[in-house]
């Protein structure tokens, strides 16, 4: 089986976690301890008293599957709320390339543990995320995966090349991906994910539309070290990223912003691909036509790139000007 309970009747309390959550009333901790023991380890799962976080009866402890070599890598809830009532009674649990659903509470006769059929868990915890209507949303050895508490499928294998690298893209640091972040918008409903590619700062932000289910790839020119949405009572939730120097906390995607903190943006925006048919036959293109929308009060200046190889097919073309 997966797991082994642990019943003693005596109480002693987890000597720390790299994981928790308050799901049923009580406080569980996931990945206990570095070295594994009677009751902790890197796959031991405990549950504290309900409502009462000061008492860890040794009954209610498991080890998931102790034996095969990977550790606790997070776990979440089916709740955006992390102090809410879950509206279910199911714990995701996170391996590095497994994942687990815990039904019910220690000691309730429809407790239970069941390994689910994926291959897949998470390399990453911080980008655990509960996406409403949706699932819960990670990254995993093999990309971005959405498990909705059936089914578990990637959802970034268009944008392979920008997690693993191709041919004159760069792919993410995976030695450094566990310190990756995600967090949430919602003006647009955005996924929104900062991984490392170079080094170990948050460079690449991975933004999923949760409504047209599509991504975009950013590359910034600065590094981040955390991510997260503000929520407060009078205001619309805003999300905020920490920089890794100078103790910078700095806004993203408001749409009100139309500037770094004064100074205009310079940006680019490299498309996909496009082939009439087999791309190994000679294409010709007429014209292209792009569309933008931005102030009445930005100038903007655009350069076209028709490109691909070492040297740029044809010259850049570039127009200045306001909005008729």
């Amino acid at each position: 089986g997966a797991t082994e309970v642990c019943a003693s009747s005596t109480a002693a309390v987890p000597p720390g976690a790299r994981h928790l959550a308050f799901h049923l009333g009580s406080l569980w901790v996931w990945n206990t301890n570095a070295t594994t023991t009677t009751l902790d380890g890197a796959s031991s799962l405990r549950m504290s008293d309900a409502n009462d976080v000061n008492s860890w009866p040794n009954a209610n402890q498991t080890f998931i599957s102790r034996d095969d070599g990977q550790m606790g890598m997070g776990l979440a809830t089916f709740t955006i709320v992390e102090t809410g009532i879950s509206p279910t009674a199911t714990l995701v649990l996170f391996k590095n390339y497994s994942t687990y659903q815990v039904t019910g509470v220690f000691g309730a006769s429809n407790f239970s543990t069941q390994k689910i059929k994926s291959d897949m868990g998470c390399v990453a915890p911080r980008t655990i995320q509960f996406v409403s209507g949706y699932g819960v949303i990670r990254l995993g050895h093999k990309g971005f995966a959405l498990y909705n508490g059936v089914d578990d499928r990637l959802i970034s294998e268009e944008i392979r090349p920008y997690l693993f690298g191709h041919d004159d893209l760069l792919g993410l640091n995976w030695a450094g991906a566990d310190r990756a972040w995600a967090a949430q918008t919602q003006n647009p409903p955005l996924y929104i994910a900062a991984c490392p590619t170079q080094s170990t700062f948050l460079d690449r932000l991975f933004v999923y539309d949760l409504v047209r289910r599509a991504w975009t790839v950013c590359d910034y020119p600065i590094n981040f070290q955390a991510l997260t949405l503000f929520a407060t009572p009078t205001t619309q939730p805003e999300v905020r990223a920490g920089r890794n120097t100078g103790g910078q906390i700095v806004r993203l995607f408001h749409p009100s912003d139309t500037s770094d903190n004064g100074s205009a943006i310079n940006w680019s925006v490299r498309t996909r691909n496009f082939f009439a048919g087999s791309y190994l036959r000679p294409t010709f293109w007429r014209r292209f036509l792009l569309d933008l929308l931005y102030s009445p009060t930005q100038n903007v200046t655009v350069s076209t790139e028709l490109g691909g190889f070492t040297t740029a097919l044809s010259a850049t073309a570039s127009f200045t000007g306001l909005p008729t």
